[in-house]
């Protein structure tokens, strides 16, 4: 159609079908509350799988003004986990699987959960698995989205940003991105917070976001410890360091990790080819960045087969060796990155759906041909979980499809020291594994890291208990039973206490996570924009900041927009929020009845100063791209329409249950409405 001609047409459909005279509504029955669940762990603390308990019971209290009844169901790590994450995660559309008083392990599928993001801020580490339409767990592509979030403007914003190399313009393509993600929502991050954590005050060079992917720096001062350690600490000795761990090791396959246990374990033994860090660990201070560990330098980007800077040229570093003594090269790289990419070692990576192939370009080279740029390749290729370097020359004659079985993935002893599992490259070895109860670690002496200055002043061995209760690490941490831990979890006021103790080190910091509150949308209820919105609304807020957390340790917070974090550069600084800090719960329940009805009147009546007439795709506008989604609809019925979670569709504005003229007139008639208003959140 000549573009010059849709505003005479609309014009023309709006004059007729003022025409056809006043439309009568029908006034919505007093609903009855939705019930809806949420499914957490039984653990009451925050935390990466936590139950987060008081912000679901302050969150009932609200929703239920609102006409949405939340019911809680709490299980064990791994069911809760079961339950939202793994596939079909299909579970609990619109009749609930059963009695929706109910709530059946096994049966009945989730609503709701909740659990920390943890995020590096120098990229978007396992963003892509969450956000993109394609990435859902039951895809033929395979990703994490469990929310089912199907929106086409995100997802191309999403890989433009990801896409260019230019700093200027990814900011531009993710700030934008942020915007659309707060409109349309599938999930409602709940707040960032500066969190309090504590150690040892002999502990020095420890920076706990860098976490482990930094031990270069990890010292123990023998001073300190001497004048503080209690005996029971003393008779460990100095030399060495003591961790906590909150998760358990539930297998030893590099390209299976499960846990941050599993993780951390393998950031002592193997070293990645990029590695996070910032510029001063001890007065934690400064941007993170990516230093080259494996790598030698940074990529080189050059043209290659799917265009412009698609092949990412690394070098290798010389020197580098494996425990049995064995030199480490491209060989390595290569083939570690290909096998991951074959897909039938086992593995989830992100790498997958980016590598083409990694090319040995000479011993200590590797061109990684991509199908795309990748604006945060080194933190992709640096902390990918599953990426460790894998040594070429314990598993070049194992297929693919038999190593994620061999007893090189699944010891977590390696040849050298009498064991049938892989050698590695880090500073550590492990000497002493006891199931549930402890890993033991031991420095290698011929680390190749140490001709760089990097970890010479390393603990000789470190331990990791496993303290799965967050009261008993903290007790351990308070009597340094341990050094520090996982999850130190204990309220400000007790941290702001322990500052005054000459044993420890207390301080706060800009903890790296979202903390997002998961809504499932292949609900049909929840897929609907305009109830996502009601709930962000509704959210009590400022009583999460203020009565909440500090409980958690938090010293302070501020309201949570996206996945991006606030510590990186493509951070929308301008991004509005959905809290009204003028109330004294910091929510707004009449903008939120006001969402709900959005919805509600979108399945009854015509009053379009309730519902949102023409507004076929619920995206807030009612809008050329309506007219598509009527004309295609003409003649069916309400279960005839497709509905694609997060973008239902209702092309009947009368809801007479038929497509017809009289919904293009209301469309036309109410062509270019905001609602609920314009600029609403």
């Amino acid at each position: 159609m000549n573009r010059k001609f849709v505003p005479t047409f609309l014009c023309c459909l709006m004059l007729s079908s003022l025409a056809t005279g006043l439309i009568v509504s029908v006034k919505a029955p007093v609903p009855e509350p939705i019930i809806l669940w949420a499914v957490i762990t039984d653990d009451p603390y925050f935390g990466y799988y936590g139950g987060y308990h008081d912000i679901f019971y302050a969150m009932k209290d609200e929703l239920i003004k609102i006409g949405i009844d939340l019911r809680i169901a709490m299980y064990d790590d791994f069911s809760m986990y079961d339950t939202i994450w793994d596939p079909p995660c299909t579970l609990r559309p619109g009749d609930y699987d059963g009695n929706p008083e109910t709530h059946t392990y096994g049966v009945d599928g989730w609503d709701f959960g909740c659990g920390e993001y943890w995020i590096l801020p120098t990229g978007y580490l396992w963003v892509n698995s969450l956000v993109l339409g394609d990435r859902t767990v039951n895809s033929s592509i395979g990703g994490y989205n469990i929310m089912n979030w199907h929106n086409k403007e995100a997802d191309y914003l999403w890989n433009k940003g990801l896409a260019t190399l230019d700093p200027v313009m990814h900011n531009r393509y993710m700030g934008m991105w942020q915007e659309i993600f707060m409109h349309d929502p599938p999930m409602i991050n709940m707040y960032y917070g500066e969190l309090y954590t504590g150690m040892g005050s002999y502990v020095e060079g420890w920076d706990p976001v860098a976490y482990f992917y930094e031990l270069s720096r990890l010292r123990i001062n023998k001073a300190k410890f001497d004048a503080v350690a209690p005996p029971n600490r003393k008779a460990i000795g100095s030399d060495t360091w003591i961790y906590a761990v909150a998760e358990q090791i539930y297998g030893w396959n590099e390209l299976n990790i499960l846990t941050y246990t599993e993780d951390l374990i393998h950031q002592m033994i193997k070293d990645k080819c990029y590695t996070l860090t910032r510029e001063d660990i001890d007065g934690r201070t400064g941007k993170f960045y990516q230093k080259p560990s494996i790598a030698a330098d940074y990529p080189t980007w050059l043209p290659g087969p799917y265009g412009p800077n698609t092949v990412a040229r690394v070098p290798i570093r010389h020197g580098i060796t494996w425990s049995d003594g064995v030199p480490l090269n491209a060989t390595d790289v290569a083939f570690t990155f290909n096998l991951l990419n074959d897909g039938r070692a086992g593995g989830e990576s992100d790498i997958r759906l980016l590598l083409e192939e990694a090319v040995i370009v000479d011993e200590y080279t590797v061109d990684f041909v991509l199908n795309a740029p990748r604006y945060d390749f080194t933190t992709l290729w640096g902390d990918e979980w599953g990426a460790n370097i894998l040594p070429w020359h314990q598993l070049k004659d194992i297929s693919p499809p038999q190593i994620k079985n061999s007893p090189l993935m699944n010891d977590w002893k390696p040849v050298s020291m009498g064991g049938q599992g892989l050698e590695g490259t880090g500073p550590y070895v492990i000497t002493g594994y006891q199931p549930d109860v402890q890993v033991v670690l031991e420095k290698r002496d011929d680390y190749w890291g140490y001709a760089l200055g990097w970890g010479t002043e390393l603990p000789q061995k470190i331990i990791l208990p496993y303290i799965p209760d967050a009261a008993s690490r903290l007790i351990a941490l308070q009597n340094l039973e341990v050094d520090l831990g996982d999850y130190s979890t204990a309220p400000v006021e007790t941290w702001e206490n322990m500052m005054t103790w000459p044993t420890h080190t207390v301080y706060s910091y800009l903890y790296p996570s979202s903390n997002p509150l998961y809504i499932n949308c292949l609900n049909p209820i929840l897929s609907n924009r305009y109830v996502r919105l009601a709930i962000a609304h509704a959210i009590p807020w400022k009583k999460i900041r203020d009565q909440i957390l500090p409980g958690w340790g938090y010293k302070s917070s501020f309201y949570g927009g996206t996945f991006i974090l606030p510590q990186t550069d493509s951070f929308n600084k301008e991004l509005g929020d959905y809290a009204n800090w003028n109330t004294p719960l910091g929510n707004d329940i009449p903008k939120a009845q006001m969402y709900m009805n959005m919805w509600r009147y979108s399945q009854v009546g015509t009053d379009s100063t309730k519902g949102p007439i023409g507004d076929h795709d619920f995206n807030g506008l009612v809008e050329m791209t309506d007219f598509p989604i009527w004309a295609k609809n003409i003649g069916t019925h309400s279960t005839d329409w497709v509905h694609v979670p997060t973008k239902p569709i209702d092309p009947d504005n009368d809801n007479n249950d038929n497509v017809d003229m009289s919904d293009f007139a209301l469309w036309a008639n109410r062509f270019g409405t905001y609602y609920p208003y314009r600029g609403a959140w």
